[in-house]
């Protein structure tokens, strides 16, 4: 029971290390888009989204 419960803590740790991930690779690029003066901020979200 102890090495499945480790085996399932393991492999969310990895999960939320991903989405954590993808969520700052999100965040780096929306602040980028917003600082262009030259992007439409609501088509590029759209895009994102």
């Amino acid at each position: 029971m102890l090495a499945r419960n480790a085996e399932a803590l393991y492999w969310i740790g990895r999960y939320v290390e991903r989405a954590d991930d993808t969520a700052r690779i999100l965040d780096v690029t929306v602040h980028q888009l917003l600082e262009d003066s030259s992007v439409d901020p609501d088509d590029t979200s759209r895009v994102l989204l």
